[in-house]
């Protein structure tokens, strides 16, 4: 269907080709990077590092001291800008402030030991396995850590000695101080302005995803491209949609004017519930399904019309959804059941993009109970995800245990074979090593990352050669060059570590432009040093002690279970009336943040499972696996915002129906983890299959749901409008909850019976 360009309002010129493609650049950069926080981590970094750059050159010259001594500074500026994370400038000062002492110390010890090598050899593995263990401290370990192998390897890099230790010392202080100063005054002052340009963001990937759904439409059918540019799209929307909630869960105030931030998450939550249900129905309806081309036709029309709709420029009116034109007399059951479920999933859609596009005052559907009441007491006692659990600690000393020996071993293998290479260049090799364990729990994951860094060291080695050739030691132009590098890397490095390699090589070969030392066997001896610690890496990370990505996924996706039935049935408990047992809703919120963060984790550790080295290989198992976990981890988490509501209705009024059913479901999850771990699922199982209660529990609760609208008084405390609507709500995401751990277990096929045969429901 082809439709007439719209008009330009009077007074408006059309925009020209440039104007559009920069338009266009805009669009795509806002889709990408959602809030523009990459943008603005890589201009802020960008700025800091020339500002301590400037400083610090202007220090060193008055003070008589070279000016290589000023890039310790800016490089633990880089870092304090990259890895300091928070908006908070109180909390950020007091990680740069402990980067400040563990930095010096570290360049201090590399000074004193540089003329001995073995004791120097052995402190740099030393200072390399504690920085592996500061992680312990959590996000403000993290970056502590790093700071002190860089100041090590830094100081190794400058050949230091005890006599050049003050002016790297000063040049430390500058850096950390500038660094903090530049983020604190370049912060964002417009809490709001930026959570509307996340949604904006939002949209544009949600309407992604009804693009790749009409182009199917008009086709008839998905093809396995199509299935992987979904794929791809709907873990973009979430991804979106994440970064969302940690705007509202993090803010100080409301970031919607009338509107509580967490009624606005729940809009948000509810959009991508809608997005991934219509998505859902389409593969659905077109799977094996020859639907005639006028019902094609009609649905590629509504879903290219909310792709339209989510266009920030464009904005096009939402029109009822009209999927297919009725029901046509050769319609089997199912198509038609179908088609009726897409039309009415789409109109929710509508709805939840109405209410996330134009926020508006809190109405009564948003309304939440106040905080702090004697029933929101949470529960104190430690549970299998609470760090007081002593299970729990014991796991997490034992993994990063496992992590510091791998890495120390690592390290020294590097040294060895780095010295090997080039005695004045070993540290490539070490830095290599000590980067591709950096953010990585399991084997595959070392060897996706290790891969990764040395082509992207090839590919810069290969730039860098033909800059250097072009540039020719221009001052202006390097320095140009070098900035652009800079900001590439930065705005590259949460999405691709080879493109950050690829820029960060580049920008070496510029600086060693500058300096007049550039040849091709250096920067060939760099890709050398690179490949040999990568590799070193890899085989640690496969011999000693290796942690396997499946086995890894499996655990992550039975914790991932264990907290959903541990929601469900603090949910079920609300829904009864036992505000008690469900632990309050404080307790309540800390065990569905701690649900989104479980299965966040999974995501990112099945990433080598579902992507391959260089995501192109996938296994359908392990993404099928990852995306029902993350709908039964919304739908959970919309429940417990339904089961809020009630709290804090006038009733208060308890549907013991909807209580019963949420404890089947969340026994459900128990036996699928269970299962999954290679055991039984004891009253759950009927002839080695999943039983299946939770539905007729479900179909009950409706029922009475339904009863209640002719007669009030049909369960405890009445039953007014809203209060039904919130009750129907509650039974859609308890059955959609069911729903996906079926589907779940139907794609791992029966439980593993006897011989200690292992499940393969998490593959």
């Amino acid at each position: 269907m082809t439709t007439a360009p719209a008009r330009s309002p009077v007074g408006e010129r059309e925009p020209g080709s440039l104007e559009r493609s920069v338009r266009g650049a805009w669009t795509l950069l806002r889709a990408s990077d959602p809030g523009l926080v990459r943008l603005r981590t890589a201009a802020t970094t960008l700025l800091a590092l020339a500002t301590s750059l400037g400083v610090l050159t202007a220090v060193m010259r008055v003070w008589g001291q070279p000016v290589t001594s000023a890039l310790l500074g800016v490089v633990v500026a880089m870092i304090s800008s990259v890895a300091v994370r928070g908006e908070d400038p109180r909390a950020r000062g007091v990680t740069v402030a402990l980067m400040v002492p563990v930095a010096g110390a570290s360049v201090s010890l590399a000074a004193v030991l540089s003329s001995r090598m073995l004791l120097g050899d052995g402190a740099f593995v030393l200072v390399i396995v504690g920085a592996v263990l500061l992680r312990r401290l959590g996000p403000r370990g993290a970056p502590v850590g790093f700071v002190a192998f860089i100041g090590y390897f830094f100081a190794l890099f400058l050949g230091a000695t005890p006599g050049q230790l003050p002016p790297l010392l000063v040049s430390v202080v500058v850096g950390a101080g500038v660094s903090w100063t530049v983020r604190t005054l370049l912060r964002p002052r417009h809490p709001y302005r930026d959570l509307r340009r996340v949604l904006a963001a939002l949209g544009l990937r949600a309407g992604a995803v009804f693009d790749v759904l009409a182009t199917a439409a008009r086709s008839g059918s998905l093809a396995a491209a199509d299935v992987r540019r979904l794929d791809d799209r709907l873990r973009a929307t979430a991804e979106a949609a994440l970064m969302v909630e940690q705007r509202l869960e993090e803010a100080d105030g409301r970031l919607v004017p009338s509107l509580d931030n967490d009624a606005m998450d729940v809009r948000v939550v509810d959009l991508q519930l809608a997005v991934e249900r219509v998505a859902a129905l389409t593969t659905q309806l077109l799977d094996g399904r020859d639907l005639p081309g006028d019902h094609r036709a009609r649905l590629a029309e509504a879903l290219e019309t909310r792709h339209r709709a989510m266009h920030p420029r464009l904005h096009a009116p939402l029109v009822p959804a009209r999927t297919g034109g009725g029901e046509a007399p050769d319609d089997d059951p199912g198509t038609a059941d179908l088609r009726r479920r897409l039309v009415r999933a789409v109109d929710r859609f509508d709805e939840a993009w109405t209410r996330v596009r134009h926020p508006g005052a809190q109405d009564a559907d948003d309304a939440l109970p106040e905080r702090g009441g004697e029933d929101d007491e949470p529960d104190r006692s430690p549970g299998p995800d609470d760090p007081d659990d002593p299970d729990e600690r014991r796991r997490a000393r034992r993994e990063t245990a496992r992590e510091a020996l791998q890495v120390g071993v690592a390290a020294v293998g590097a040294i060895v074979v780095g010295e090997l290479l080039s005695p004045a260049r070993w540290f490539w090799a070490v830095i290599a090593t000590f980067v591709v364990f950096i953010g990585t729990s399991t084997r595959e994951e070392t060897l996706r990352k290790g891969w990764q860094r040395v082509v992207g060291t090839l590919a810069g080695v290969v730039a860098g050669v033909l800059v250097g050739a072009l540039v020719g030691g221009d001052v202006a132009v390097s320095l140009v060059l070098v900035g652009l590098c800079l900001f590439g890397a930065v705005f590259m490095m949460p999405v691709s570590q080879g493109v950050t390699v690829f820029f960060f090589t580049t920008l070496l070969a510029l600086l060693y432009g500058l300096l007049g030392t550039l040849t091709v066997d250096l920067l060939v001896l760099r890709l050398e040093e690179t490949a040999a610690g990568a590799a070193v890496g890899v085989a640690v990370a496969f011999l000693v002690l290796p942690a396997r990505s499946r086995t890894r996924t499996d655990e992550q996706g039975q914790e991932a279970l264990h907290d959903l039935a541990e929601l469900l049935r603090a949910a079920g408990a609300g829904l009864a009336g036992d505000r008690a047992a469900a632990g309050g809703a404080a307790r309540v919120l800390d065990m569905s943040r701690s649900l989104r963060d479980a299965v966040v984790e999974l995501r990112t550790t099945a990433r080598p499972v579902t992507g391959g080295l260089l995501g192109r290989t996938r296994r359908s198992g392990a993404l099928r696996t990852v995306r029902v976990l993350g709908v039964c981890e919304h739908h959970a988490r919309a429940l417990t915002r339904v089961v809020d509501r009630l709290a804090g209705g006038p009733s208060r009024a308890a549907h013991p129906g909807l209580g019963d059913a949420a404890r089947e479901v969340a026994a459900t999850a128990d036996a699928v983890a269970a299962a999954a771990a290679g055991g039984r699922g004891g009253d759950r199982t009927d002839g080695g299959e999943v039983a299946r209660p939770a539905t007729d529990a479900l179909d009950a609760a409706d029922r009475r749901s339904a009863a209640a609208a002719d007669d009030p008084d049909a369960l405890p405390g009445g039953a007014d409008g809203p209060t039904r609507a919130l009750w129907l709500s509650a039974g859609r995401h308890l059955r959609a909850v069911d729903e996906a751990l079926r589907e779940l277990v139907d794609e791992g096929g029966r439980w593993a019976q006897g011989g200690g045969e292992r499940s393969r429901l998490l593959r």
